[in-house]
């Protein structure tokens, strides 16, 4: 929260607030307006539960940009609201792309859980967070189309193409090749498992 907008969420000025700011002592500043509402304000947080950020862990994540969840909401694909976007990936290159994304710092595997669940939007939504087993089993599938009826595999599709998008990164040699392949089929068939016959 930037000190403007700490002003405005407790209905003090700014020149009132860099004044209190401005001050240092155990009483000094007691008879400013941002004193009694910051003091409101912070007892209304604590009574609700609500935790103040810790300093250190801010630093942490400051320092690494990969430690923060990824936020992915201003970009949307045709077809997310259903989860029906064309998938132009092998299931075996959405396995290496996870890979290298648990690789970076900071990034868990809890969070690529919660991240990957967040993309999906249809009434077929599974009805909690994934968990790391789950994520596991996939990963741990071998072949093209292994782990194609797996939502990881759907979630993860999309989950990267925003993120390519976000960081705008041209499409892949491979991922030109798949679209050349599937395309006119409008996307890899998610219906089939590669491990059934």
């Amino acid at each position: 929260m930037t000190k403007t907008a700490f002003a405005r969420a407790i209905g003090v000025s700014m020149h009132s607030l860099n004044g209190f700011l401005g001050v240092s002592g155990p009483y000094k500043g007691a008879g400013s307006a941002t004193y009694g509402a910051a003091w409101e304000f912070f007892k209304k947080h604590e009574i609700a539960g609500v935790k103040l950020p810790d300093k250190k862990k801010q630093k942490t994540a400051g320092s690494n940009p990969a430690a923060a969840a990824v936020d992915l909401s201003d970009i949307v694909l045709p077809g997310e609201e259903d989860d029906a976007v064309p998938v132009f990936e092998t299931c075996d290159e959405i396995r290496k792309k996870i890979s290298a994304y648990l690789k970076k710092p900071g990034v868990t595997q809890a969070q690529f859980c919660r991240d990957l669940y967040a993309q999906l939007k249809g009434p077929d939504r599974p009805a909690t967070v994934f968990q790391s087993s789950q994520l596991t089993r996939f990963r741990s599938a071998k072949g093209p189309l292994t782990g194609a009826k797996s939502p990881i595999f759907y979630a993860a599709y999309v989950f990267f193409e925003k993120l390519r998008i976000k960081e705008r990164r041209p499409k892949s040699k491979h991922r030109l090749a798949m679209e050349d392949i599937w395309g006119p089929e409008g996307g890899l068939s998610r219906d089939h498992d590669g491990r059934q016959p």
